[in-house]
This record gives structure tokens, sequence and C-alpha cells, in this order.
């Protein structure tokens, strides 16, 4: 069960790539909670989050000595490392091999060392990846299934796992490891599958006769809200002892199956507005996450793909949400 302690206006947490999708969703559940929070990004500014009890740090994190530094100062006693190379379907992480590496697993070794020399009450939680499980994913996925490391970035998530349960085993870390499935929202980069798929959408709304392009629609995917999940890794900060477990909400759809109920919903057809430029390409077969353990501890995610596309189309899309929405 979460913490109940009474003391969550004492905490200081640390948020690396709060500049995100998922970094900004987590500062601002801490925030609300009462946390004092320091948001390191590399932009100039703090992107989406402000509050009074919020400190936005500019840093690169390719610089470790800077990090150490960091932690050193501030001393936090919660730390969520969302800061990553990471990039949609066919980035090319040989092109940035080195702060791959870097960013993706020495911070997660410099964290560690921190907690162990100077804060052993301070908690890690650390984000992995669907990837990390290969390319062609195994019909179900439990906390148990093998990890599988067939690019530069899976390699890094899962090296650093590797390295926090270690820590976790012969140094007592709290650090937990939370694997995450797709989980979209807003804030999501526009060149990723779903923000692509709502702005075509859009596009479909305003000019009835317009079509785009989409490499494939023959992906499989579990997708969940990004606001939900950011709720249950502030939530797994919180628990009596340190986990790892998949976020995910246990329903696999395909790009198809999305785009279609998508349109529809919005009274078009997903075909007279569409086409695949690679549609033999991307097919992935269709897979189910166990989310037993997940309930468990926590609770299973409850908000469907479709209404986060419904918000992402009214957040970023006004003119179109304008179209869908009935005249009063």
């Amino acid at each position: 069960m979460p913490e109940n302690n009474g003391k969550s206006a004492q905490h200081k947490a640390l948020v690396l790539g709060v500049n995100g999708q998922d970094g900004s969703f987590i500062a601002e559940y801490l925030l609300a909670k009462g946390y004092q929070v320091k948001g390191v990004g590399r932009q100039i500014s703090s992107r989406w989050v402000s509050a009074p009890n919020f400190e936005y740090l500019q840093l690169d994190l390719s610089d470790l000595e800077a990090l150490a530094l960091l932690l050193s100062e501030y001393r936090p006693d919660r730390i969520y490392n969302f800061a990553a190379v990471h990039g949609s379907s066919g980035f090319r992480y040989e092109n940035a091999g080195r702060d791959t590496h870097i960013v993706n697993t020495l911070t997660v070794q410099v964290i560690l060392d921190f907690i162990v020399r100077q804060n052993p009450l301070c908690r890690l939680v650390y984000p992995s990846s669907a990837k990390t499980f290969g390319a062609q994913l195994p019909h179900i996925i439990d906390d148990d299934t093998t990890r599988v490391s067939e690019c530069l970035y899976s390699i890094a998530k899962n090296t650093s796992r590797d390295l926090i349960r270690y820590y976790r085993k012969h140094h007592g870390v709290f650090s937990s490891v939370v694997t995450l499935f797709n989980h979209e929202s807003s804030r999501r980069q526009a060149d990723y599958f779903v923000p692509t798929l709502v702005d075509h959408a859009a596009k479909a709304l305003v000019d009835p006769g317009y079509r785009g392009s989409v490499h494939s629609l023959g992906m499989s995917c579990d997708w969940g809200d990004a606001k939900e999940y950011a709720a249950l890794i502030v939530a797994a900060g919180e628990l009596d002892e340190p986990y790892d477990f998949n976020i995910a909400t246990g329903t696999c759809r395909t790009g198809e199956d999305l785009a279609s109920d998508l349109f529809s919903a919005l009274g078009l057809t997903h075909g007279n507005h569409l086409f695949e430029t690679s549609p033999h390409q991307s097919k992935t077969t269709r897979f189910r996450v166990d989310t037993d353990k997940l309930e468990q501890l926590l609770w299973v995610p409850r908000d469907s793909i479709l209404d986060v596309c419904m918000n992402i189309l009214k957040t970023n899309h006004p003119e179109a949400w304008a179209k869908k929405e009935p005249k009063p």
C-alpha cells in the first residue's frame, strides 16, 4: 500500500527529463501531493510545469560530474529518472550512440552511487520500455518474461535494469523499475504514431477531401493514457517496498483498429482519408500484457486510448474540435 505518514510535504523530489511528456506529468502529481520538486531538462526553461514549490534547472545530463554535484547539493529523497535519448519508430540510435549510453545508463550509475554514499533513504523510480522485450513481442508478457536487447536503446535500458537490481540486492537501495507500454497525451512529440493519426483526423474534419499517409497501420500496441501512467509511477515510489512491474492496460490493438475507431467516432471513414506507404512493413502480432501484479500493488489503467486521442484533438487542434462538436 502507498505511504500514509503525513510527511509528503517534506519530501524533495528530483525529476530528470521534466520537459518530456512523462516527466512533466510526474512533476505535476508530486506538486499536488505537496512535494518540493526540482525539474531538470536540456532546454532553457520549463515547458509545462510552473508552481511555487517547483524549481527548474537546465542541465546537460551527458555531463555526469554536473549531475553528481546537483545530487550532492540538492539531496533529494525521491528521484524519477525520466530523461532519455528516445525517438519514434525508425530512429537510428547509432547516430546518438554516445549520448544514448550516457543518458540512459550512466546517469543511473551516478544516482545509485549517490544513494549508497550520501542518502541511503532516497528512492529511485526508473522507467524501462516495452522495447526491452524485443521487436516481436511474445504473445503473453508478464514480469518474468525474458528481456531481449535488439537495439542500442534496449541495450541501455536492460543494462540500467540490471544495475538497479544489483544495487537493490547488494546495497539495499530502494529502486523500482516500471516498464511502460505505449502511452500517449497531448504532450507527446508530434512525430509519434498517435499524434500523427490525430493530426490526420483533424485535417479530415476541416477538409472532407483530405488524404494523408502513414507508414503502416499494422503495428500492435497496448496504448494507454500518459497522465494516468504518471499517477501510477508516483504511487510506485510510495509503496512500502521496491517492485519491478509492467504498466499497461492489458488490451492490445492494431493501428488499423485505432484508426478505424477514431475516425468512426468523428463521423469519418479512415480509409477515405488515410493510406499506408508501406502496408506490409511494421506488422506485428497481437500480444497481451499480464497486469495481475500491477492490479495487486496499485490499479490497472482505466482510460482508453480513444479518449486520449479525443483529448489530443481537443487540446492540440481546437479548430478541428469545433467542427466535431455540435453547434449550440
